[in-house]
Formats: C-alpha cells, structure tokens, sequence
C-alpha cells in the first residue's frame, strides 16, 4: 500500500520514470515523458521525473536525478541493462503512483502501483535492424521488456503493433502532439520535402535522399529537400539542418509542402502526427506505426519502387495536397496532450484504488 496520503482535491503524486529527458536527448520517447508530464501538471497533478538529466526548457514537473557510476552514466549500453537497478533503489515514498516509461525490469519488491508505457518494442527493433550488432543488441534487451510487464501491474502500449510482441500487453494509449507549438502556416514559396530522423538506420534518411537526387531533382528542378538529421547532408536542392530546437522544428513542418520518413518500423510514429498538425501531408513507406496513423485515409504509404513517383505527384497536385492537409488536421485532433492525460488519469485513478484495497 502506497504511504501516499490521498488528497482532497483528487489529485495524486505521480513519479515519472525516465532515463533521460530532451535536455540531452533527441529521443522521442524523452520528449513524450516531457509533454505528457506537463499535461498532468496542468491537470492539477504533482508530478516528479526520476532520471539522469537536467529538467529541460519548459518543464512544470520536479526531477530528481538519480546517481549512476559514472561508467554507466557515460556508456548507453549500460545505462539500457543496468539504470533500472540504481532507480528501483529509490525512494518513491509520498507518490501515488510509478508510471514507467522502461527500465522497470528490477522493480520486484515495492508496495506502490506501477504502470509501464511501451514506446515499441525491442523485438520489432531487431527485426528492422540494418547491421547484425544493433540486432543482437535488440534482442538482447527483449527479455527485459517481457520481465517488465511481470513486475508492473499494469502495461500499456503506444500502438497495437507495439502490443503483438508483448504478452499480456492489450491496452493501447497512443503518443501524444503538443498542438500548441505544432499548427498550421505558411507555406515555401519552393516545392519542399521535409525529413526528420537519422541518415542511416530505420528511418531511411540515405534513402530519401538518393530518391530525390535521381528521381524528384531532375522532374522538379525547383524542388527542395529539408534534411533535420545529426549527420551532414550535401547536393543540389538539399538543405541540411542539423540538429534544431523544437520551435524551428516546428517551423520547418509548417513551412513544408510534404513530410516524409521513409522509416522501416516506428512503433507509433510521432512525427507524422506533428507533420499532419503543422498542416503538412504526411507521406511513409510501409511499417506498423504508419498503418495504425495514417492508414489509407490521413496520409500516404507508398511502396519503396514507387516513393518518387508517389513524392512527384503530390508535388505537383495542389488539390490532394489541401486535400490530405484537412484529413491530416482532423485526424491530428485526435491525439492532443489533453486527451492522452485524461485516459491515463482515469488508469491512475482506478490502479491507486485497486492497489489501496
């Protein structure tokens, strides 16, 4: 039983666990612990981040770092096996409730309730792999994926393709767009392509990159790509920005005619959400997280041979473009902050009671 004192005002003492968070890093799962834990702060919630970083810009939330060796601190491999040892040792005293974001896998003995949100799995990871390390790597952290349900006592997973890996895993919240920062404006007076992700990897930077250069380049010679990647991107048409702050992030999508992340897996896909708040259409080659947002309805998917050609024709069609931009508003609506906080308040609500009596 939680040593949690049960407010008046209904309003509980949430821990936020997290290993880091967007002050050091670009990982969306940091960002959705960010925005979510606003969201429960606005609500009226008490809510503290247990972590390794510095509260990042915009914080409403209280954190308190947690004291790793150095080594582990400094080397990633380490932190994803052994960080969730150093956090079961805290004391979590006076919260209500544990909500995990991972690394719950060493929380056996504790009397408060812990929920656990899976951002994908590492089980899909390894299936889209591109080297034989990242994949062993992957697979190596999937058991502790499945101990981490068994010490929650309830799970819950940002998609349905998330959850077919996961036994026992059912329950669906999807991410979260802060519309706030991500809506509509002006367009580039240029035909523009925007990606956001690495250059290699998954998310197939390399490979937009080589489709605009022998394909959409030489159609549409006005044509633009806008690459937000931490490698550098160089040619004819490309922009390369680097790492950015949410704000110019944000621009950038507003600013776009088309976003497109030819990823091989997403376990939800944020970006296409912030493209498709931004008014942007949203264009994915095929994966789970694409299929789940977009479907065949709110954006495109298109086959690897055919991407180009689906690019070319989105270009050059301003009515489907206005088209997908309208689609993609709507169904952006569906998933602001305020709604994903009232769902997992509701789970909050009902776990601090089952876990009481």
């Amino acid at each position: 039983m939680s040593d949690a004192i049960a407010r008046s005002d209904g309003s509980f003492r949430i821990a936020m666990l997290h290993v880091d968070l967007p002050s050091t890093s670009k990982g969306g799962v940091a960002w959705q612990v960010h925005y979510l834990s606003n969201a429960m702060v606005r609500r009226g919630h008490e809510v503290t981040v247990f972590g390794l970083d510095d509260p990042s810009a915009g914080a409403l939330y209280e954190v308190r770092k947690i004291p790793v060796p150095e080594q582990i601190y400094r080397n990633r491999l380490l932190r994803l096996y052994l960080f969730s040892l150093f956090a079961a040792r805290q004391d979590y005293a006076g919260y209500h409730l544990i909500h995990a974001h991972g690394d719950n896998h060493f929380f056996f003995c504790r009397t408060i309730p812990l929920l656990r949100t899976f951002n994908g799995t590492s089980f899909n990871e390894a299936l889209t792999s591109t080297s034989l390390k990242r994949a062993l790597i992957q697979l190596s952290l999937y058991p502790l994926e499945i101990i981490s349900v068994m010490t929650s006592d309830r799970a819950i997973g940002i998609s349905r393709a998330t959850n077919r890996y996961l036994p026992f895993v059912r329950e669906v919240i999807p991410c979260g767009v802060d519309q706030a920062l991500f809506y509509p404006g002006k367009k580039s007076e240029r035909p523009s392509i925007l990606f956001v992700g690495t250059l290699q990897g998954r998310k197939r930077g390399d490979f937009l990159v080589d489709i605009f250069n022998s394909r959409i380049r030489p159609a549409l010679p006005q044509a633009e790509l806008w690459m937000v990647c931490d490698e550098e991107v160089a040619g004819e048409g490309i922009k390369w920005y680097g790492r950015v702050s949410s704000q110019v992030l944000a621009e950038l999508y507003r600013s776009a005619w088309i976003f497109c992340l030819p990823s091989r897996y997403e376990g939800f896909g944020v970006p296409y959400i912030e493209a498709m708040a931004s008014g942007t259409p949203a264009v994915a080659t095929a994966n789970p997280g694409a299929r789940e947002v977009l479907g065949q309805r709110w954006g495109l998917i298109s086959r690897d041979a055919e991407l180009g050609k689906t690019l070319i024709n989105l270009l050059v069609n301003g009515a489907k473009r206005e088209q997908l931009i309208r689609l993609g508003l709507k169904r952006a609506s569906c998933f602001s902050w305020d709604r994903t906080a009232e769902r997992y308040e509701r789970i909050y609500a009902q776990m601090i009671k089952d876990k009481r009596y």
